[in-house]
């Protein structure tokens, strides 16, 4: 069942975010991007907090509201956007394009390396600091927070800088952070660390999210897909890469996960320069003229 509602995640995150991108202008996409992904990470915080809540009732009722509340949201459609005039319908090769693949290797890299190692800071926590669970969660609770609160501030930066030099910046941040996780040397010095990377992290997504949107205007739904793939399966696979090095050391472990970081800001630095503006120009022209016909 875990597995049938990943899947059926994988048809609503990338029209949420191409219906979101089709319905602002160029010169918001960052912020709007900045703010979807500060939204979309204070669910992941709240979410635990409601479910216990709601759980302390009832357990079944913390499977059960989520449901109600999943149809709830399948009765009441998102507003429609305005779609460019096409001659022929999407198609998934125009997903899969130089600019999409290296943005999607990115966020493979940033789930790999940054969110990946949540379980490696509980880890530690735990063995060198003795936390208990409700200690470990709040602990991990703070990556989210920050980067509920930084990711509107994120995407404005976006908007005035461009999406690759915020996303770089980002990396560095998490690279350091994450390095630090592994030599910490008390709880406080840990907890800020994951702070920093939570705010790091959401300078990464709003940038890498604008990046993913711009990076084949013929089909951004299909590329948000791609790159959600990707990040998923850096995920997945995060356990298998740093556990048996966190086994022979924490901090190696730590330390490798923090050159991952470093290599998130060489893939956005070889991706080269932005979308074309004459693309960009006709998706705006577009998105006005059909505005001004349902007017």
């Amino acid at each position: 069942m875990r597995a049938l509602q990943g899947s059926s995640n994988a048809f609503t995150t990338p029209l949420l975010l191409a219906t979101l991108a089709g319905a602002t202008p160029q010169a918001r996409l960052g912020r709007s991007m900045g703010t979807f992904a500060a939204v979309q990470t204070s669910g992941m915080v709240f979410a635990p907090l409601c479910g216990g809540l709601i759980g302390a009732i009832d357990p079944r009722l913390a499977f059960a509201v989520p449901g109600l509340v999943g149809l709830l949201l399948a009765a009441a459609p998102l507003p429609g956007s305005a779609r460019p005039e096409r001659s022929t319908p999407a198609r998934l090769r125009d997903a899969f394009n130089r600019r999409s693949t290296m943005v999607a290797s990115a966020g493979f890299l940033a789930f790999l390396a940054i969110n990946g190692i949540a379980f490696l800071v509980a880890l530690r926590a735990a063995q060198r600091f003795g936390l208990g669970t409700t200690e470990r969660g709040l602990l991990l609770a703070g990556f989210g927070l920050s980067g509920m609160i930084a990711g509107r501030p994120a995407g404005g930066l976006v908007d005035r800088s461009g999406p690759r030099p915020v996303v770089i910046g980002g990396a560095l941040v998490c690279a350091a952070m994450v390095a630090a996780l592994g030599v910490a040397d008390s709880i406080a010095a840990m907890a800020a660390a994951w702070l920093a990377a939570g705010a790091g992290s959401a300078f990464i997504w709003a940038g890498l999210n604008t990046l993913a949107v711009q990076s084949a205007p013929l089909n951004r739904g299909g590329a948000i897909s791609v790159v959600g793939a990707f990040k998923f399966t850096g995920n997945a696979i995060a356990p298998l890469v740093w556990l048996p090095l966190y086994v022979e050391s924490d901090a190696l472990a730590f330390a490798c996960a923090a050159v991952t970081c470093v290599a998130i800001a060489l893939v956005v630095v070889a991706l080269g320069g932005g979308p074309r503006r004459i693309a960009l120009a006709a998706a705006d022209k577009a998105r006005a003229v059909a505005a001004a016909a349902q007017q």
